[in-house]
């Protein structure tokens, strides 16, 4: 069953965050992930988007899969760019 990350995100500086987004691509490929949603235009209707305004969506094949790509050496090696960089929510969702 499809499984998706979300990350609500605060980024201060676009720039300083450019090494990770030139690195993560080829995480999410390494486990066939894929971008669905990636900071694009919000446009809210109800309620209140919270401190964190960015919204990243990724979609894997499975919850096993999503799991395994972060806690991979490969996307482990390269985290810390983001979260030096970022703060936010980071969470997996089952999908239907």
């Amino acid at each position: 069953m499809t499984a998706y990350v979300v990350w609500e995100a605060t980024i201060p500086d676009m720039g300083k965050m450019q090494a990770y987004a030139e690195k993560v691509g080829a995480t999410l490929e390494a486990y066939g992930g894929r971008y669905l949603v990636r900071l694009g235009e919000t446009d809210l209707r109800e309620g209140s988007l919270g401190e964190h305004t960015g919204r990243v969506m990724l979609e894997f094949p499975d919850m096993e899969t999503a799991r395994a790509w972060y806690t991979s050496d490969m996307y482990q090696a390269i985290v810390a760019l983001r979260a030096d960089n970022a703060s936010g929510n980071l969470y997996f969702m089952q999908g239907v």
